[in-house]
Protein backbone atom coordinates (compact mmCIF):
# COMPACT_ATOMS: atom_id res chain seq x y z
CA UNK A 1 0.00 0.00 0.00
CA UNK A 2 1.35 3.44 -0.72
CA UNK A 3 2.60 5.04 2.22
CA UNK A 4 0.24 7.85 3.61
CA UNK A 5 1.82 11.52 3.53
CA UNK A 6 -1.53 13.26 4.53
CA UNK A 7 -0.82 12.65 8.32
CA UNK A 8 -1.49 15.75 10.63
CA UNK A 9 -0.48 15.85 14.05
CA UNK A 10 -3.58 16.23 16.24
CA UNK A 11 -2.51 18.99 18.39
CA UNK A 12 -1.89 20.69 15.35
CA UNK A 13 -4.54 20.26 13.46
CA UNK A 14 -7.38 20.32 15.91
CA UNK A 15 -6.03 23.62 17.71
CA UNK A 16 -5.66 25.11 14.20
CA UNK A 17 -9.34 24.00 13.02
CA UNK A 18 -10.74 25.47 16.31
CA UNK A 19 -9.25 28.63 15.96
CA UNK A 20 -10.39 29.39 12.42
CA UNK A 21 -14.07 28.24 13.19
CA UNK A 22 -15.08 30.03 16.15
CA UNK A 23 -14.72 27.28 19.00
CA UNK A 24 -15.16 28.47 22.35
CA UNK A 25 -13.29 25.80 24.17
CA UNK A 26 -10.76 25.08 27.03
CA UNK A 27 -7.66 23.14 26.74
CA UNK A 28 -8.38 20.06 25.56
CA UNK A 29 -6.93 16.77 26.55
CA UNK A 30 -6.35 15.77 22.95
CA UNK A 31 -5.32 11.67 22.69
CA UNK A 32 -3.91 10.10 19.14
CA UNK A 33 -5.46 11.78 16.33
CA UNK A 34 -5.97 8.32 13.68
CA UNK A 35 -6.49 9.11 10.08
CA UNK A 36 -7.18 6.13 8.06
CA UNK A 37 -6.80 5.85 3.92
CA UNK A 38 -6.56 3.11 2.05
CA UNK A 39 -5.36 4.01 -1.47
CA UNK A 40 -5.88 2.50 -4.53
CA UNK A 41 -2.42 2.20 -6.44
CA UNK A 42 -4.78 2.22 -9.83
CA UNK A 43 -5.55 6.39 -9.01
CA UNK A 44 -2.82 8.39 -8.07
CA UNK A 45 -3.09 10.57 -4.75
CA UNK A 46 -7.03 9.44 -3.89
CA UNK A 47 -8.28 7.21 -1.20
CA UNK A 48 -10.55 4.28 -0.95
CA UNK A 49 -12.47 5.42 2.18
CA UNK A 50 -14.39 2.29 2.35
CA UNK A 51 -13.09 2.01 5.99
CA UNK A 52 -14.49 1.46 8.84
CA UNK A 53 -12.20 3.71 11.95
CA UNK A 54 -13.45 4.20 15.07
CA UNK A 55 -13.62 7.87 15.44
CA UNK A 56 -14.61 7.67 19.17
CA UNK A 57 -11.20 6.69 20.12
CA UNK A 58 -9.16 9.59 18.42
CA UNK A 59 -10.12 12.70 20.57
CA UNK A 60 -11.89 13.63 23.30
CA UNK A 61 -15.46 14.37 22.54
CA UNK A 62 -16.88 17.47 21.93
CA UNK A 63 -20.10 18.48 23.43
CA UNK A 64 -22.86 20.99 21.78
CA UNK A 65 -21.52 23.92 23.71
CA UNK A 66 -18.16 23.28 22.25
CA UNK A 67 -20.07 24.64 18.66
CA UNK A 68 -21.05 28.38 18.19
CA UNK A 69 -22.77 28.69 15.28
CA UNK A 70 -22.51 32.11 13.94
CA UNK A 71 -26.33 33.66 12.73
CA UNK A 72 -27.22 34.11 8.92
CA UNK A 73 -25.99 36.78 7.15
CA UNK A 74 -28.68 39.88 5.87
CA UNK A 75 -30.17 38.78 2.66
CA UNK A 76 -28.35 40.00 -0.60
CA UNK A 77 -31.80 38.64 -2.63
CA UNK A 78 -33.94 41.58 -3.60
CA UNK A 79 -37.30 41.58 -4.55
CA UNK A 80 -40.54 39.98 -2.58
CA UNK A 81 -41.87 36.51 -2.94
CA UNK A 82 -45.08 36.95 -5.68
CA UNK A 83 -48.44 35.01 -4.86
CA UNK A 84 -48.24 32.88 -7.05
CA UNK A 85 -46.25 31.41 -10.14
CA UNK A 86 -46.33 29.40 -13.10
CA UNK A 87 -43.91 27.24 -14.70
CA UNK A 88 -42.76 26.70 -17.78
CA UNK A 89 -40.34 23.79 -19.58
CA UNK A 90 -36.85 24.88 -19.91
CA UNK A 91 -35.02 21.04 -21.49
CA UNK A 92 -37.44 18.60 -22.36
CA UNK A 93 -37.29 14.70 -23.46
CA UNK A 94 -35.13 13.96 -20.83
CA UNK A 95 -34.15 10.31 -20.08
CA UNK A 96 -34.98 10.11 -15.75
CA UNK A 97 -33.07 13.95 -14.91
CA UNK A 98 -33.04 14.07 -11.25
CA UNK A 99 -30.79 15.63 -8.98
CA UNK A 100 -30.90 19.09 -10.01
CA UNK A 101 -27.85 21.59 -8.87
CA UNK A 102 -27.80 25.47 -10.36
CA UNK A 103 -25.03 27.97 -10.19
CA UNK A 104 -24.94 31.83 -11.27
CA UNK A 105 -24.57 30.60 -14.69
CA UNK A 106 -26.00 27.17 -15.64
CA UNK A 107 -28.11 24.36 -14.31
CA UNK A 108 -26.91 20.73 -13.93
CA UNK A 109 -28.58 17.37 -13.49
CA UNK A 110 -27.95 13.70 -13.91
CA UNK A 111 -30.48 11.72 -16.24
CA UNK A 112 -30.77 7.99 -15.02
CA UNK A 113 -30.13 5.04 -17.11
CA UNK A 114 -33.45 3.36 -18.00
CA UNK A 115 -34.37 0.40 -20.45
CA UNK A 116 -35.93 0.84 -23.66
CA UNK A 117 -38.79 -0.63 -25.48
CA UNK A 118 -36.29 -3.68 -26.39
CA UNK A 119 -35.33 -4.43 -23.30
CA UNK A 120 -31.76 -2.77 -24.08
CA UNK A 121 -29.87 -0.40 -20.92
CA UNK A 122 -29.36 2.80 -22.10
CA UNK A 123 -26.81 4.31 -19.71
CA UNK A 124 -26.85 7.82 -17.56
CA UNK A 125 -25.33 11.02 -18.43
CA UNK A 126 -24.65 14.45 -16.92
CA UNK A 127 -26.03 17.34 -18.30
CA UNK A 128 -25.56 21.08 -18.55
CA UNK A 129 -27.49 24.21 -19.40
CA UNK A 130 -26.77 27.53 -19.80
CA UNK A 131 -29.29 29.54 -18.31
CA UNK A 132 -27.91 32.37 -20.55
CA UNK A 133 -27.40 31.07 -24.13
CA UNK A 134 -30.15 28.33 -23.35
CA UNK A 135 -27.89 25.98 -24.36
CA UNK A 136 -27.83 21.94 -23.34
CA UNK A 137 -24.76 20.37 -23.16
CA UNK A 138 -23.67 16.43 -22.54
CA UNK A 139 -20.81 16.79 -20.18
CA UNK A 140 -20.86 12.77 -19.44
CA UNK A 141 -22.33 9.83 -20.47
CA UNK A 142 -21.75 5.78 -19.99
CA UNK A 143 -23.15 6.41 -16.48
CA UNK A 144 -24.68 3.40 -14.60
CA UNK A 145 -26.58 4.21 -11.51
CA UNK A 146 -25.14 7.84 -11.15
CA UNK A 147 -26.33 9.47 -7.99
CA UNK A 148 -25.95 12.15 -5.25
CA UNK A 149 -24.43 15.43 -8.03
CA UNK A 150 -23.17 18.00 -5.92
CA UNK A 151 -20.91 21.05 -6.69
CA UNK A 152 -18.21 23.51 -5.65
CA UNK A 153 -16.70 26.48 -7.64
CA UNK A 154 -15.03 24.36 -10.63
CA UNK A 155 -15.86 20.69 -10.29
CA UNK A 156 -19.21 18.00 -10.50
CA UNK A 157 -19.23 15.16 -8.03
CA UNK A 158 -21.50 12.12 -7.81
CA UNK A 159 -21.36 8.66 -7.06
CA UNK A 160 -22.57 5.94 -9.41
CA UNK A 161 -23.30 2.21 -8.73
CA UNK A 162 -19.85 0.91 -9.13
CA UNK A 163 -19.53 2.16 -5.57
CA UNK A 164 -16.91 5.18 -6.94
CA UNK A 165 -16.91 9.06 -6.33
CA UNK A 166 -16.39 10.98 -9.59
CA UNK A 167 -15.60 14.41 -10.25
CA UNK A 168 -15.94 16.55 -14.12
CA UNK A 169 -14.70 20.02 -14.18
CA UNK A 170 -17.89 22.29 -14.76
CA UNK A 171 -16.26 23.08 -17.95
CA UNK A 172 -16.40 19.98 -19.34
CA UNK A 173 -13.58 17.23 -19.69
CA UNK A 174 -12.21 13.84 -18.85
CA UNK A 175 -13.94 11.88 -15.64
CA UNK A 176 -11.64 11.59 -12.64
CA UNK A 177 -12.29 8.84 -10.45
CA UNK A 178 -11.64 10.25 -7.15
CA UNK A 179 -12.60 7.73 -4.67
CA UNK A 180 -12.26 4.19 -5.84
CA UNK A 181 -14.56 1.51 -5.65
CA UNK A 182 -15.92 -0.92 -4.40
CA UNK A 183 -17.53 1.31 -1.70
CA UNK A 184 -21.45 2.06 -0.43
CA UNK A 185 -21.15 6.06 -0.90
CA UNK A 186 -24.82 8.06 -0.36
CA UNK A 187 -25.69 11.31 0.78
CA UNK A 188 -22.70 13.29 -1.04
CA UNK A 189 -21.92 16.72 -0.22
CA UNK A 190 -19.52 19.30 -1.00
CA UNK A 191 -18.80 22.60 0.79
CA UNK A 192 -15.66 24.47 1.55
CA UNK A 193 -12.85 22.31 0.18
CA UNK A 194 -14.21 19.11 1.83
CA UNK A 195 -16.71 16.27 0.38
CA UNK A 196 -18.78 14.40 3.24
CA UNK A 197 -20.24 11.14 2.87
CA UNK A 198 -22.26 8.36 4.50
CA UNK A 199 -20.65 4.88 4.36
CA UNK A 200 -23.45 2.25 4.66
CA UNK A 201 -21.28 -0.50 4.90
CA UNK A 202 -19.27 1.31 7.87
CA UNK A 203 -22.59 2.76 8.93
CA UNK A 204 -19.91 6.15 9.16
CA UNK A 205 -20.23 9.85 8.14
CA UNK A 206 -17.29 9.87 6.11
CA UNK A 207 -15.23 13.04 4.45
CA UNK A 208 -12.15 13.98 2.55
CA UNK A 209 -10.18 17.22 1.36
CA UNK A 210 -11.10 17.81 -2.27
CA UNK A 211 -7.48 18.49 -2.75
CA UNK A 212 -5.92 15.00 -1.82
CA UNK A 213 -9.13 13.13 -0.56
CA UNK A 214 -7.83 11.03 2.38
CA UNK A 215 -11.10 9.88 4.14
CA UNK A 216 -11.85 10.60 7.53
CA UNK A 217 -14.69 9.27 10.32
CA UNK A 218 -16.40 11.91 11.73
CA UNK A 219 -19.15 9.60 13.56
CA UNK A 220 -21.70 7.39 13.66
CA UNK A 221 -24.49 7.72 11.19
CA UNK A 222 -26.39 4.60 12.32
CA UNK A 223 -27.49 2.14 13.53
CA UNK A 224 -30.76 3.97 13.00
CA UNK A 225 -33.41 0.66 12.50
CA UNK A 226 -34.00 1.87 8.96
CA UNK A 227 -33.53 5.16 7.90
CA UNK A 228 -30.34 6.92 5.75
CA UNK A 229 -29.25 10.45 7.63
CA UNK A 230 -29.31 13.82 6.03
CA UNK A 231 -26.20 15.07 5.73
CA UNK A 232 -25.42 19.41 5.60
CA UNK A 233 -22.14 20.97 5.26
CA UNK A 234 -21.63 24.38 6.99
CA UNK A 235 -19.05 27.02 8.83
CA UNK A 236 -16.37 24.52 8.57
CA UNK A 237 -18.56 21.38 10.03
CA UNK A 238 -20.23 18.15 9.35
CA UNK A 239 -24.13 17.90 10.23
CA UNK A 240 -26.28 15.18 10.35
CA UNK A 241 -29.55 13.43 11.59
CA UNK A 242 -29.61 9.78 12.99
CA UNK A 243 -32.19 7.33 14.34
CA UNK A 244 -30.89 5.93 17.30
CA UNK A 245 -34.09 4.14 17.96
CA UNK A 246 -37.75 3.22 16.98
CA UNK A 247 -38.51 7.26 18.30
CA UNK A 248 -35.28 8.88 19.02
CA UNK A 249 -32.61 10.45 17.24
CA UNK A 250 -30.02 12.80 17.16
CA UNK A 251 -28.70 15.71 15.40
CA UNK A 252 -24.77 15.36 14.98
CA UNK A 253 -22.08 17.89 14.34
CA UNK A 254 -18.19 17.36 13.73
CA UNK A 255 -15.17 19.54 12.63
CA UNK A 256 -15.25 18.70 8.39
CA UNK A 257 -11.03 17.88 8.61
CA UNK A 258 -11.70 15.00 11.54
CA UNK A 259 -9.98 17.02 13.92
CA UNK A 260 -12.35 16.46 16.38
CA UNK A 261 -14.66 13.90 17.86
CA UNK A 262 -19.14 14.80 17.02
CA UNK A 263 -21.26 16.46 19.51
CA UNK A 264 -25.02 15.46 19.37
CA UNK A 265 -28.20 16.86 20.35
CA UNK A 266 -30.67 14.53 20.94
CA UNK A 267 -34.38 14.53 18.89
CA UNK A 268 -37.45 12.96 19.47
CA UNK A 269 -38.58 11.56 16.47
CA UNK A 270 -42.15 9.41 15.23
CA UNK A 271 -42.46 5.95 15.10
CA UNK A 272 -41.46 4.61 11.23
CA UNK A 273 -40.38 8.38 10.54
CA UNK A 274 -37.81 10.03 8.27
CA UNK A 275 -35.68 12.95 8.41
CA UNK A 276 -34.80 14.25 5.45
CA UNK A 277 -33.40 17.50 3.28
CA UNK A 278 -31.19 18.46 6.00
CA UNK A 279 -30.13 22.21 5.08
CA UNK A 280 -28.34 24.98 6.85
CA UNK A 281 -28.72 28.61 6.99
CA UNK A 282 -26.80 30.33 9.79
CA UNK A 283 -27.34 28.92 13.44
CA UNK A 284 -30.70 27.28 12.12
CA UNK A 285 -31.37 23.58 10.59
CA UNK A 286 -34.06 22.62 8.48
CA UNK A 287 -35.97 19.48 7.85
CA UNK A 288 -38.40 17.33 6.75
CA UNK A 289 -39.43 14.87 8.76
CA UNK A 290 -41.94 12.58 6.87
CA UNK A 291 -44.07 10.29 9.58
CA UNK A 292 -44.78 7.45 6.63
CA UNK A 293 -48.59 7.46 6.87
CA UNK A 294 -49.43 10.60 9.16
CA UNK A 295 -48.50 13.97 9.38
CA UNK A 296 -45.60 15.50 7.77
CA UNK A 297 -43.88 18.37 9.04
CA UNK A 298 -40.99 21.16 8.55
CA UNK A 299 -38.81 21.59 11.26
CA UNK A 300 -36.05 24.23 12.76
CA UNK A 301 -33.86 23.16 15.25
CA UNK A 302 -31.41 26.21 16.93
CA UNK A 303 -28.20 24.56 16.62
CA UNK A 304 -26.86 26.73 19.53
CA UNK A 305 -29.38 26.11 21.86
CA UNK A 306 -31.12 22.86 20.14
CA UNK A 307 -34.30 24.09 20.28
CA UNK A 308 -36.81 22.60 17.90
CA UNK A 309 -39.70 24.13 16.94
CA UNK A 310 -42.62 23.03 13.97
CA UNK A 311 -42.52 25.48 11.18
CA UNK A 312 -45.39 23.71 9.53
CA UNK A 313 -47.36 20.72 10.06
CA UNK A 314 -48.57 19.35 6.58
CA UNK A 315 -51.97 17.58 6.90
CA UNK A 316 -52.98 14.24 5.18
CA UNK A 317 -56.36 15.47 3.60
CA UNK A 318 -56.11 12.72 0.53
CA UNK A 319 -54.30 9.73 0.01
CA UNK A 320 -50.41 9.93 -1.74
CA UNK A 321 -49.73 13.32 -0.22
CA UNK A 322 -46.26 13.79 0.39
CA UNK A 323 -43.76 16.34 1.40
CA UNK A 324 -40.00 16.24 -0.31
CA UNK A 325 -37.27 18.37 -1.48
CA UNK A 326 -36.93 21.06 1.05
CA UNK A 327 -35.02 23.73 0.00
CA UNK A 328 -33.62 27.02 2.37
CA UNK A 329 -33.54 30.14 0.22
CA UNK A 330 -33.21 33.86 1.17
CA UNK A 331 -37.03 34.38 0.96
CA UNK A 332 -38.15 31.13 2.36
CA UNK A 333 -38.57 27.51 2.69
CA UNK A 334 -39.09 26.03 -0.71
CA UNK A 335 -40.92 22.78 -0.62
CA UNK A 336 -42.48 20.18 -3.43
CA UNK A 337 -45.96 18.93 -2.32
CA UNK A 338 -46.68 15.70 -4.24
CA UNK A 339 -50.14 14.05 -4.04
CA UNK A 340 -52.86 12.04 -6.20
CA UNK A 341 -54.58 15.46 -7.22
CA UNK A 342 -51.82 17.88 -7.15
CA UNK A 343 -47.74 19.12 -7.39
CA UNK A 344 -47.30 22.15 -5.94
CA UNK A 345 -44.25 24.15 -4.72
CA UNK A 346 -44.98 25.71 -1.55
CA UNK A 347 -42.63 28.67 0.26
CA UNK A 348 -43.27 28.82 3.72
CA UNK A 349 -41.82 31.86 6.24
CA UNK A 350 -38.68 30.71 8.31
CA UNK A 351 -40.48 32.48 11.48
CA UNK A 352 -42.88 29.56 13.46
CA UNK A 353 -44.77 32.55 14.03
CA UNK A 354 -45.94 32.45 9.69
CA UNK A 355 -46.80 29.23 7.78
CA UNK A 356 -48.22 29.26 4.88
CA UNK A 357 -47.04 32.18 2.55
CA UNK A 358 -47.44 31.61 -1.20
CA UNK A 359 -48.19 28.73 -3.83
CA UNK A 360 -46.76 27.48 -7.10
CA UNK A 361 -50.10 25.85 -7.97
CA UNK A 362 -50.78 23.78 -11.37
CA UNK A 363 -47.25 22.65 -12.15
CA UNK A 364 -47.26 20.58 -15.22
CA UNK A 365 -44.76 17.96 -13.21
CA UNK A 366 -47.14 15.05 -11.62
CA UNK A 367 -43.94 14.07 -9.47
CA UNK A 368 -41.08 16.91 -8.67
CA UNK A 369 -38.22 14.64 -8.23
CA UNK A 370 -35.24 17.44 -7.68
CA UNK A 371 -35.54 20.96 -6.61
CA UNK A 372 -32.40 24.01 -7.10
CA UNK A 373 -32.84 27.39 -6.60
CA UNK A 374 -31.55 30.57 -7.41
CA UNK A 375 -32.28 33.67 -5.99
CA UNK A 376 -35.32 35.02 -7.99
CA UNK A 377 -35.89 31.31 -9.39
CA UNK A 378 -36.75 27.95 -8.59
CA UNK A 379 -35.97 24.76 -11.00
CA UNK A 380 -37.20 21.35 -10.54
CA UNK A 381 -37.03 18.44 -12.79
CA UNK A 382 -40.37 16.64 -13.06
CA UNK A 383 -42.21 13.92 -14.60
CA UNK A 384 -45.72 14.85 -16.55
CA UNK A 385 -48.07 12.03 -17.65
CA UNK A 386 -50.72 12.53 -20.10
CA UNK A 387 -52.84 9.26 -20.61
CA UNK A 388 -49.93 6.55 -21.78
CA UNK A 389 -47.14 9.38 -22.58
CA UNK A 390 -44.83 10.11 -19.65
CA UNK A 391 -42.73 13.69 -20.42
CA UNK A 392 -39.69 14.34 -18.52
CA UNK A 393 -38.25 17.80 -17.98
CA UNK A 394 -36.59 20.34 -16.44
CA UNK A 395 -38.79 23.71 -15.74
CA UNK A 396 -38.60 26.91 -14.14
CA UNK A 397 -40.68 29.00 -11.75
CA UNK A 398 -40.24 32.24 -11.02
CA UNK A 399 -40.85 33.05 -7.42
CA UNK A 400 -39.97 36.98 -7.01
CA UNK A 401 -41.82 39.74 -7.87
CA UNK A 402 -38.52 42.02 -8.74
CA UNK A 403 -40.46 45.72 -8.56
CA UNK A 404 -41.42 44.39 -5.18
CA UNK A 405 -40.23 46.01 -1.89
Amino acid sequence: MPTNNHLRSPVDSASSWLGRNGFALPALALSGLLVVSACDPSVSGHADAGIEPSPDARLTPLTPDDFVFPEATPSDCVGTLTASAKAQALVQEQARPFALLADASNLYWLNREFEDDLGNTVSGNLMKYDLQTQATTILATGLLGPHSLNQDQANLYWTDDDGSVKRIAKGGGPIDVVLAGPGSYTRLTVSGGYVVWFDEASKQIMSADTSDFVGHALGSGGPGPSRTPSIAVAHGRAIWTTQTSENKGTVSFAPVDGSASAATRALDMWHDSDTRSLQVEGNYAYWIVDTLGDDDFIKRMDLNSGVVVNLAKLNWPEVGLRVENLRVTRHGLLVAVTSLTQTALRVYAKSPSIEFTAVVEGMPATNIVSIATTCEKAFVTGYATTGDTTTKSVYEVGLVDASGS
